[in-house]
């Protein structure tokens, strides 16, 4: 008897580890992260709030921490933090929202929704434009508008950079991780990804499909032409093809965990595309926004909670490992966030107001 008593709790814990979707126990770390987030799903559900509209887990998909601890702080609203205020607010919230039109995405991706170049460009547009506001970045291409491809002759992407930094070796490092992670894949899906890549070759020497983003330092002149180098994203001629291996490397991701043979976890994937894709800026502008959304669409496919991207500012500079177990990090320290709001509103604070950060934004 005392026996049993004993193999019980081993008995509920197993269960309660096991409590993802099927596709994600392979994947531990997910795993968790799944259950916590529908455990705080269903728990304010029950208080009928819904956890998109809390301030905690809606803001931190935009905005960066340094500013909205400020923020919370001061309880300065979220529409006031980013200059052109409230426009940047405005477009970003009412875009992401017109395309997150459902409660529940799983499952969504090559069904409901297909993650094509089409699609890229609206969500470009969206974030970018709304009916009463355009917040296309005044440094930008001015050619080109939200939602447009660079392409061929348009120019460049880029910036300035002091030499003396070591932002240079790390974007060296950065694409040299990318090579890495690709070599990884391939051994572990025992296949190449010249057999799944589609499209035709951006020019007329044949070029295997890689992750390359195509970043690099130009010898172009920049600042004072002495102390600083010009730092620019993919070639604009580039810029098509490199997305194309993007969509596919999504895709073909998806159907191995369709058929379950995945071998990258559905956040290692979201993180490796989203950085992939910010740091080949097929945009003149909104490329973090862009590429963020697309990470979020793959999270919400396989049922796990929106990245904290506000959070997640040094992507296109990060090696690619350092940048998974970051977002993993920041993912499980907003749900931590997420639980002692969802205890304060399971109080139901009669005489208090909730904190700022638990607070339900309205619009």
């Amino acid at each position: 008897m005392n026996a049993v008593k004993l193999l019980i709790p081993i008995l509920l814990l197993s269960l309660q580890a096991l409590a993802c979707d099927d596709s994600l126990k392979p994947f531990t770390r997910d795993c968790a992260i799944q259950d916590r987030y529908n455990q705080i799903k269903n728990r304010l559900a029950n208080r009928k709030t819904n956890i998109d509209e809390i301030a905690e887990y809606r803001v931190t998909r935009f905005i960066d921490r340094a500013t909205w601890e400020w923020a919370k702080k001061y309880e300065v609203s979220p529409q006031r933090l980013y200059e052109p205020a409230p426009a940047t607010w405005e477009v970003w919230d009412s875009g992401i929202r017109s395309i997150f039109i459902s409660a529940n995405l799983k499952g969504s991706l090559n069904k409901d929704i297909r993650l094509s170049e089409d699609f890229l460009s609206h969500l470009n547009l969206v974030l970018l434009k709304n009916d009463l506001y355009n917040v296309k970045d005044a440094i930008s291409d001015q050619s080109k508008k939200p939602g447009e491809f660079r392409f061929e002759r348009d120019l460049g992407v880029g910036f300035c950079w002091n030499t003396a930094s070591d932002n240079v070796m790390l974007i060296k490092s950065s694409e040299s991780s990318m090579i890495d992670f690709q070599n990884q894949w391939q051994i572990k899906a025992q296949k190449k990804f010249s057999s799944f890549m589609t499209g035709s070759v951006f020019n007329s020497e044949s070029i295997e499909p890689n992750m390359l983003s195509g970043i690099r330092v130009t010898d172009k002149k920049c600042g004072d032409g002495v102390n600083y180098v010009r730092i620019e994203y993919s070639p604009s001629n580039e810029v098509k093809q490199r997305v194309s291996w993007v969509l596919s490397f999504v895709n073909e991701n998806l159907k191995m965990h369709e058929q379950g043979q995945a071998v990258l976890s559905p956040i290692e994937l979201a993180s490796v595309v989203q950085k992939w894709l910010v740091s080949i800026h097929p945009f003149s502008d909104g490329n973090g926004r862009t590429s963020r959304a697309v990470q979020d669409l793959i999270l919400a496919h396989f049922g796990l909670p929106f990245a904290p991207s506000g959070d997640l500012q040094n992507d296109a500079l990060s090696q690619i490992s350092d940048y998974t177990s970051l977002t993993y990090s920041k993912i499980e320290d907003m749900l931590n966030s997420l639980e002692t709001c969802t205890q304060k509103i399971e109080k139901e604070w009669a005489l208090a107001p909730r904190p700022f950060e638990c607070r339900v934004l309205r619009n």
